[in-house]
């Protein structure tokens, strides 16, 4: 299912994407390995940029240059490490296929409660700014998945491929959430996934 991310740490919980110039890749891994230590300590919305750029010893001109600002790294560092969680199960890119939704939902489902378990006073921004990365990473990893074949009517006749993107993402994103916040107990990420994909392909 890889779409081209390119190479990445092996950082136990949060990856970036990788720049060709190795200059840019250190400075990046500097500004990623900062954002990683601070998310594990505290709130998303207690970190600021010059919380980031002291941990990495970099001035704030340097950030400035790679970044916009914190919720763009934090959003860069969401969606990269997402996209590398699915690879890990997708070494190629699968058919589309109703057990390989299952599979792909439950590499996204464990995602999230691994940020959840490894980053937990940041976890209820997992709502706010650090979302948007991680819901259009699970879209854009199933639209490049569908591709332009057509290979979703199989499973979903006369439905677009974004209406299909949309929908799988979306509904995945939401019961992970709620997996790690009330019923993680009582299923497992896979018995979730399977429940989510039986009601999206009958």
């Amino acid at each position: 299912m890889a779409v081209g991310v390119a190479e990445r740490e092996s950082d136990s919980t949060c990856r970036v994407q990788e720049h060709a110039d190795p200059r840019v890749r250190r400075t990046r891994r500097l500004l990623q390995d900062a954002f990683r230590t601070l998310i594990r300590e505290r709130k998303f919305s207690d970190i600021s940029v010059q919380d980031i750029t002291e941990a990495a010893d970099i001035n704030r001109a340097t950030f400035y240059a790679h970044y916009d600002d914190k919720s763009s790294l934090g959003v860069s560092v969401m969606r990269t490490d997402l996209h590398a969680a699915v690879v890990d199960v997708f070494k190629q890119k699968p058919a589309f296929t109703r057990e390989n939704l299952v599979k792909f939902g439950t590499a996204v489902i464990e995602f999230i409660g691994d940020i959840h378990d490894g980053c937990p006073k940041a976890a209820a921004d997992l709502h706010g700014a650090l979302s948007t990365g991680i819901l259009d990473e699970v879209y854009d990893v199933v639209y490049g998945w569908l591709g332009n074949n057509k290979t979703h009517l199989r499973l979903f006749p006369e439905c677009s491929r974004e209406a299909v993107a949309t929908v799988i993402a979306s509904s995945i994103y939401g019961a992970a959430f709620r997996w790690v916040r009330l019923s993680r107990r009582e299923q497992s990420a896979e018995e979730v996934s399977r429940g989510i994909v039986a009601v999206l392909v009958r």
